[in-house]
């Protein structure tokens, strides 16, 4: 089941592969931090929108017979499906760290990446070894979760003196805040639904999310503007 967790670690990947030559190629560059700070939050919408995307219909890859009517996982393993969106968000926040481990290249200062790997890698230990015994196998995907955090968080409080960025910490919150609540309220929503009628209502929680943030004000005037110029291109 951490395996169905795919799309999200292959988004990862690919943002890591392209990530550090462009910010070695522009850390120079005047605003090169604003830039930065932006390309995280556009990073965090692109991982909600994986995020919501496989939550939500990941059940249907895996219950859909292949050839031979073999499915992607075995039917045994189909309860497990709960710890996919705990798996995805644990490598989301593996993206964070990714993107703010820029500032401690430039600065040549990588010695705090073994010191949050290790400590996150004995919590995440920890967890495994005493709670897993309590509370079974969700334990272990919490544990994960819990440890890409705690790296992440600390490289983001070593940076604050090692390479400042004022990351935009109202557009963070704000699409955390609208993709936590669209997939708690959807999840629960469709518990004891039909199967197809899930499917329907999981959809239009998804255009529902897109409806959000616009209704928030999430994208700024200037994305605005350029949003309805790639419509009307394509127009």
């Amino acid at each position: 089941n951490r395996r169905l967790a795919i799309p999200m670690m292959l988004f990862v990947a690919v943002f890591e592969y392209a990530w550090k030559p462009f910010y070695l190629s522009n850390f120079e560059e005047e605003g090169a931090k604003q830039l930065y700070a932006r390309v995280l939050s556009y990073f965090t919408l692109v991982s909600a929108v994986v995020f919501l995307g496989s939550s939500f219909f990941m059940e249907y890859v895996v219950r859909i017979p292949f050839f031979g009517g073999k499915h992607l996982i075995q039917q045994d393993y189909w309860a497990g499906l709960g710890v996919v969106p705990i798996i995805l968000a644990g490598y989301y926040f593996n993206g964070v760290y990714t993107n703010v481990s820029a500032g401690f290249h430039i600065t040549k200062r990588t010695e705090f990446f073994p010191l949050s790997i290790g400590i996150a890698a004995i919590v995440n230990l920890a967890i495994n070894i005493f709670l897993v015994p309590v509370f079974g196998y969700p334990a272990s995907a919490w544990a994960a979760l819990i440890a890409y955090v705690i790296a992440a968080g600390m490289l983001l409080y070593h940076q604050r003196k090692i390479y400042p960025i004022e990351y935009e910490w109202k557009r963070l919150g704000l699409l955390v805040a609208i993709t936590t609540f669209v997939y708690l309220i959807t999840d629960y929503a469709t518990t004891n639904m039909e199967l197809w009628t899930k499917f329907f209502v999981r959809m239009a929680a998804c255009c529902a999310f897109v409806a959000l943030l616009f209704v928030t004000k999430f994208f700024s005037i200037g994305e605005m503007q350029s949003l309805r110029g790639m419509v009307r291109r394509k127009k």
